[in-house]
């Protein structure tokens, strides 16, 4: 829906790059969704691959659409990990 990719979809991100723009900050919850705005749209590229994740529960559409808005509007993340 937003055209942004998040940390379960899979990020490849350079060394360098991920230690220039400071790796993952310490918030309860969107952490992805910090870093890929910190990357920016014209440095991402999208490619198809085949992968599985299993480091959490699926979450509906509708609620994970419902923590990017949130995270756009800039509620803190804390607050976003009790939804």
């Amino acid at each position: 829906m937003l055209a942004l990719p998040y940390g379960d979809q899979g990020l490849l991100i350079p060394k360098r790059l991920y230690q220039k723009l400071g790796g993952y900050r310490a918030l309860a919850d969107m952490e992805d969704a910090d870093l890929v705005r910190r990357i920016g749209r014209r440095r991402l590229i999208s490619f198809r691959a085949r992968a599985v994740n299993v480091a959490r529960p699926k979450q509906s559409v509708l609620r994970g659409a419902a923590l990017t808005l949130l995270h756009k509007l800039r509620v803190p993340s804390r607050l976003l990990a009790n939804l």
